[in-house]
C-alpha cells in the first residue's frame, strides 16, 4: 500500500553524525502528519529510493502530532 505524504528535506548537522546511530549517509525529513504514524518498523519510498526510517519524532507542541522528524537510511 502506498500512502502519499508531504516531505520537507533538511540536512544533518555534522555534529548529529556519530557514525553509529546517525551516519554520513542518512537522510532528514519533515513529515506532515496527515494520519499515519511512521515507525521504525515502516519505509518510505521518495522516488526510486526505498529508505529505512531510523527515528521517528514527533513535533506536538499541544499534545497532538504536527508533524515528524525522521532519520532516513538506504
Amino acid at each position: 500500500m502506498v500512502i502519499p505524504v508531504m516531505l520537507l528535506g533538511d540536512t544533518l548537522a555534522l555534529g548529529l553524525v556519530n557514525g553509529t546511530a546517525i551516519q554520513a549517509n542518512d537522510r532528514r525529513e519533515m513529515m506532515a502528519a496527515e494520519g499515519t504514524t511512521p515507525t521504525p518498523a515502516d519505509q518510505l519510498r521518495i522516488g526510486s529510493t526505498q529508505y529505512a526510517i531510523i527515528r521517528a519524532e514527533p513535533f506536538a507542541p499541544s499534545g497532538v502530532a504536527l508533524s515528524y522528524d525522521l532519520v532516513l537510511r538506504v
